[in-house]
């Protein structure tokens, strides 16, 4: 009967484990394509500021070339 309890809670105790694992990748996985994603908002924000600013810096000399 002790065989049999120890059985269980071996087999339980690497059932507890082996979900604990997957649950922690499942969130690492998720972390990382969190953190990719915020880089590629900040480039693409980047990049609309960076054609702002040169769009203004055109409309600046075309006003200049004007006067």
């Amino acid at each position: 009967m002790l065989e049999i309890l120890q059985g269980a809670a071996y087999t339980l105790s690497l059932l507890f484990f082996w979900s604990g694992a997957i649950y922690f990748d499942m969130q690492s996985r998720k972390m990382k394509q969190d953190i990719e994603a915020q880089k590629k908002f900040q480039q693409v924000l980047q990049n609309k500021e960076f054609v702002k600013e040169y769009l203004n810096a055109m409309k600046d000399t075309k006003d200049d070339e004007n006067v």
